[in-house]
C-alpha cells in the first residue's frame, strides 16, 4: 500500500538530502563515521570552515537513523543574547518570569526528546549556560527556568563550531569538562572547493521544495563557472547564488546560463567576464531585494512563509525593507 503524499514527498527529501551529503568521498567516510558514533550513544562534534553545510550534515544523521521519525531541534547559541537562551534552551515554568505563558514552555532540549539536538556555534554559549548544559547531559534530565522538577531527556547529541574548542577551553572561554563531554567524535567537513560534488549540490539547492519550480538545469558554460568558483562563502553561498539563478532563469524545466549566476563570478579562465552591454545588469543586492519582494507577494504578504521559502531569516527580510526605504 502506498503511502500519504505528505510521507512520501518526505522520504523524496531525506534521500535527496542522504545522497548529496554522502556523494563526496569525504564527506562519505565523514558520514559514515558519525552515524556509527551516533549509534552508540557518542555525542560528535562536526568542525570546519563557515558554511560548510554543517547543518545539513546532521539532519542527514538524524533522518538516517532510528531517531528519525522524532524531533530533529536545531539551535544557534550564538544567535540569542544570553537572557533569551535560557528560556530557549531550558524551558521556563509557571510564572518563571515577566511575561512568561501561562503553565510555561518546553525549551528546544527538551522539545529534542526522542530525537536529535543539534546546537550550532556551540563555541559561543555564554559559561553560566554551559554549566547547565553540562548537568542535563550528565544527569540526562532537564530542569526548566524556575521549577525544581527534573525531566527525564533522551537525545542524541549532535554541536557544531567553527572555532578551536581546545584554545577556549586553554583561554577558560568554555569549560574543559564540557568539551570532554561532547567531543565524543570530531568530524571535520571539507570546504566547497575541496568536494567533488559540487554540481550535485548545486542542482540540490536549484529544487528546493516549496522555492523553486521542479526541472531547473544548469548549461554546460554554467557548470564550468560553478566548478571553477573558489566558493569562499562555500555551501551558503553555493546556496544563495542558486537561489538567485533559479529567479532569474525560466522556470518549468528552464535552463540556468552562467548569465544567471551572480556578475561577480569569475570564469573557468580564472577572469571575470566583462558586463555584457544588453540587456542591462542587475546587482546582486537589487535582485535579492527584487526576489524577497516577489516571494512575499507570492505568499499573501506572509513574511514568515517567505522567509522559509527563501530559507533566510525573517529579520533579512525586514532589514532589506528598510535599506530600501532608506535609499528611496
Amino acid at each position: 500500500m502506498q503511502g500519504s503524499p505528505h510521507v512520501e514527498a518526505k522520504n523524496a527529501s531525506a534521500l535527496a538530502l542522504l545522497s548529496v551529503v554522502t556523494a563526496d568521498q569525504q564527506t562519505e567516510r565523514a558520514f559514515a563515521n558519525a552515524r556509527r558514533a551516533m549509534d552508540r550513544d557518542v555525542p560528535v562534534v562536526l568542525v570546519g570552515e563557515t558554511g560548510t553545510g554543517k547543518e545539513l550534515f546532521a539532519r542527514a544523521l538524524h533522518i538516517s537513523g532510528p531517531r528519525s521519525d522524532h524531533p530533529f531541534i536545531a539551535m544557534n547559541c550564538a544567535a540569542l543574547p544570553e537572557s533569551l537562551i535560557e528560556g530557549e534552551l531550558f524551558g521556563y515554568g509557571d510564572g518563571a518570569f515577566t511575561g512568561a505563558k501561562r503553565g510555561g514552555a518546553a525549551g528546544k532540549i527538551e522539545s529534542a526528546d526522542g530525537g536529535t539536538l543539534f546546537l550550532d556555534e556551540i563555541g559561543d554559549m555564554p559559561l553560566s549556560l554551559q554549566t547547565r548544559l553540562l548537568r542535563i547531559l550528565q544527569e540526562r534530565a532537564v530542569v526548566r527556568l524556575g521549577e525544581s522538577r527534573e525531566r527525564p531527556l533522551d537525545v542524541a547529541l549532535v554541536c557544531a563550531t567553527n572555532q578551536d574548542l581546545r584554545d577556549l577551553v586553554a583561554r577558560r572561554l568554555f569549560r574543559e569538562d564540557l568539551y570532554y563531554r561532547i567531543n565524543g567524535l570530531r568530524v571535520t567537513l571539507p570546504p566547497l572547493r575541496e568536494r567533488t560534488n559540487i554540481l550535485q549540490l548545486a542542482e540540490y539547492f536549484l529544487s528546493y521544495p516549496d522555492r523553486f519550480e521542479r526541472g531547473l538545469v544548469l548549461s554546460e558554460a554554467a557548470k564550468e563557472i560553478v566548478l571553477h568558483h573558489p566558493w569562499p562563502g562555500n555551501l551558503r553561498e553555493l546556496d544563495h547564488a542558486m537561489m538567485l539563478a533559479a529567479a532569474f532563469s525560466p522556470r518549468h524545466g528552464g535552463i540556468v546560463e552562467k548569465e544567471h549566476l551572480p556578475e561577480d563570478f569569475a570564469t573557468p579562465n580564472g577572469l571575470v567576464d566583462p558586463p555584457s552591454p544588453s540587456p542591462p545588469s542587475v546587482s546582486l543586492g537589487q535582485a535579492a531585494i527584487d526576489l524577497i519582494e516577489s516571494t512575499v507577494l507570492a505568499h499573501g504578504g506572509n513574511v514568515a512563509a517567505a522567509a522559509r521559502a527563501l530559507k533566510v531569516s525573517r529579520s533579512t527580510i525586514y532589514s532589506h525593507w528598510r535599506r530600501t526605504q532608506r535609499c528611496s
